[in-house]
């Protein structure tokens, strides 16, 4: 749990059946473990899994704003996610565009 004045998200993203859209998640929660706020959004076109996690942190992020939260603690289970949001060395990453925008973001935070 997070000490009291942060604010944890939780991220996930999933593609459902290829004639389906994906859909992405995201759940706050205060030091209590007690949820503060939810989203659930469908994405179409999307077709790989690392894509729409990032964009499911990316809108956690701007979740986070909206709520306004000042203090938060992003968790997510795509690992390449995490550490390309991480990386601070140069990358060719697909994702790399999104998350320098999480990460720029994130300072505000």
């Amino acid at each position: 749990m997070p000490s009291l004045g942060v604010y944890k998200l939780n991220v996930n993203g999933a593609i459902f059946k290829a004639d389906m859209p994906a859909g992405m998640g995201v759940v706050a929660r205060d030091h209590l473990g007690s949820v503060i706020g939810a989203l659930s959004e469908q994405v179409q076109g999307i077709v790989e899994l690392t894509y729409i996690e990032v964009m499911a942190a990316d809108r956690a992020i701007r979740f986070a704003a909206e709520l306004g939260l000042l203090d938060i603690h992003l968790e997510g289970d795509a690992l390449e996610v995490i550490n390309e949001i991480n990386k601070t060395e140069f990358s060719l990453s697909a994702i790399r565009h999104i998350s320098q925008a999480i990460s720029a973001a994130g300072a505000s935070f």
